[in-house]
């Protein structure tokens, strides 16, 4: 997805670069030194034009000036993601007061972008205080947009290559372009409540400050009745007259609104058609048309006040996969989820097999929310551990019954037992329909007479008097035990 916070940085960024008294170079998609400044040159006492084209990576060489020396040194950390912005040590020219860094700016959200890469001195006490003009106005531009960076670290679950998920991200693209109302649907946990906040960050990314985007106001439905709803409204229509910019709703779990508010919903929005709308609603235990985008729950039927608000609401459709339809992007969420978050730092965790086994195998019936709670716990008990094993995951996924296990085993049987027992019954069945012919009993299983005469004699079904039939004259053959 395109952050277009991170295009307005970028722009910004782009225009401090020409007087850069600071060490700045640029890395292709794949890390080829495509830009280098005059500062760079004379930190590493080589020209700026034999710089460009050395291929970076981790292999280091004693001499500092050869060229594998160089690519160790300015080649990015392994194991990173370019989704998010990075600052890690550089070893040139320690300080006491002030430790020497480079910051790490992907140019663009995804993870073959060029990388913007400035070398600077930071402030050992104060992380963001860098000494350094123009870097540190730099960083500033990096702080300015920070906190809208937050959202887009938010849509960590949207990371896979399933068609469904790209699917979902073009949708999402287009709605943070335009202004329409997005009506989402999913499984319960599957990040709904994110979603719609990234949307809405993301389409006021324009905004000079945070404090200047428009509010997002929440309405629980589960939470709801007629008094509080109408009450709600009100403030809304209120806080409109007052305000001049465009409010946005976020009307959350449609499925569990009471039916006797369905009208009340419907009227406001017709009246309020100005504001943007957000509607989210789960598919689980939807009623028989639960795969439709507009499916209803159990609490609500559909009606005229439904197609109405649905009519408004529902101008761009989002469904959202389950977790366990997209078992394949597993991997890439767990990379994406350690990204995503600051764990003290800890990000370049590693995974056992057997630590993964055990999420293919889980059912995960709160989704995504769920799947970010077992990350969490797994991070919070490695403790000081470079990897993630079975050990570290909740009790539940631990215990849960793997799909292995939910299959039926083979245990040991008695097969012969259990074939004669069906022949018993076919034979009994025959005899049902032909009780004093036993030749066309034998026929309608499709076995000679003689083996159905040695059956009935071997489990003392047949008299002696009784051995021998007027339609044969065929003696009894017994068995040799």
């Amino acid at each position: 997805m395109d952050d277009s916070n991170r295009s307005v940085a970028k722009r910004q960024i782009a225009r401090l670069l020409g007087g850069a008294s600071n060490p700045i170079y640029v890395l292709s998609e794949d890390n080829t030194i495509i830009f280098a400044n005059e500062a760079l040159g004379k930190l590493l006492d080589r020209p700026v034009d034999s710089l460009l084209g050395i291929q970076c990576s981790a292999l280091g060489m004693p001499d500092q000036k050869s060229e594998s020396a160089i690519a160790s040194l300015l080649s990015p950390p392994g194991g990173w993601s370019r989704r998010s912005i990075k600052t890690v040590p550089f070893e040139l020219k320690p300080d006491p007061n002030t430790e020497s860094v480079r910051c790490l700016v992907p140019l663009e959200d995804s993870e073959n972008s060029p990388l913007l890469c400035l070398i600077g001195a930071r402030s050992t006490s104060d992380p963001f205080g860098f000494c350094d003009d123009p870097l540190g106005e730099v960083l500033n531009v990096l702080r300015s947009t920070r906190a809208r960076y937050k959202h887009g670290n938010a849509l960590w679950f949207l990371q896979g290559k399933s068609v469904r998920v790209k699917q979902v991200l073009e949708q999402v693209q287009l709605a943070s372009q335009t202004s329409c109302n997005v009506w989402i649907a999913g499984p319960t946990g599957a990040g709904q409540r994110s979603l719609v906040e990234a949307i809405h960050a993301f389409s006021h990314s324009d905004h000079q400050s945070p404090d200047n985007v428009p509010s997002l106001i929440r309405i629980e439905c589960r939470l709801m009745d007629r008094d509080i709803l109408i009450s709600m409204f009100e403030l809304i229509a209120d806080s409109q007259k007052k305000s001049n910019r465009t409010q946005s709703l976020l009307i959350e779990g449609f499925n569990a609104l009471p039916s006797d508010c369905l009208s009340i919903l419907a009227s406001f929005v017709q009246q309020q058609p100005h504001l943007r709308y957000f509607v989210t609603l789960s598919t689980d235990s939807t009623s028989t048309d639960s795969k439709s985008m507009d499916s209803t729950g159990p609490e609500i039927a559909r009606s005229k006040d439904w197609d109405a608000i649905f009519a408004i609401a529902g101008v761009l459709q989002i469904e959202l996969p389950r977790l366990t339809d997209r078992l394949d992007d597993l991997r890439v969420l767990v990379a994406s989820w350690l990204e995503s978050t600051e764990n003290q730092g800890r990000k370049n965790l590693e995974t056992t097999s057997a630590f993964f086994d055990l999420l293919y195998a889980y059912p995960w019936p709160d989704d995504i929310e769920e799947f970010s709670q077992t990350m969490q716990h797994a991070v919070k008990s490695s403790g000081d551990s470079v990897q993630l094993d079975v050990a570290h995951l909740p009790i539940n996924l631990r215990t849960c019954v793997s799909h292995a296990e939910q299959s039926n085993p083979i245990v040991s049987v008695d097969l012969d037992s259990i074939l004669e027992d069906v022949e018993r019954t076919m034979i009994l069945r025959a005899l049902e329909v032909s009780p004093s012919n036993k030749t066309a009993a034998a026929k309608l299983l499709n076995i000679s007479r003689a083996r159905l005469l040695r059956r009935l004699q071997q489990w003392g079904m047949l008299a002696e008097a009784e051995s021998l039939d007027r339609d044969d004259d065929l003696p009894v053959f017994h068995e040799v035990k």
